[in-house]
């Protein structure tokens, strides 16, 4: 039992992190910023909630991190191109 909520606790300061790792770069650049960083944060948080919604049998979790995993796709994929401030 508490190894299985390891799994969430993990995905959870994950998503944490991203924020941590947000607000720092923002700081450094005085306005808002995103990097790569937050985003490949983000999608590993979201890839560890995933299997933690199919442990637990929720589908509404799975479809919400499925669709977190592709926006942080997008986003990255944007930010090749011009950086998202």
């Amino acid at each position: 039992m508490v190894i299985e909520s390891l799994i969430g606790i993990l995905g959870g300061a994950l998503f944490y992190l991203s924020w941590m790792v947000q607000v720092w770069e923002t700081k450094k650049t005085g306005k808002p910023t995103f990097t790569p960083k937050f985003f490949w944060l983000r999608i590993l948080a979201s890839i560890v909630l995933l299997v933690e919604s199919i442990r637990v049998n929720s589908i509404g979790l799975f479809l919400v991190y499925i669709g977190t995993i592709g926006m942080m796709g997008y986003n990255l994929w944007r930010l090749r191109k011009k950086p998202i401030l």
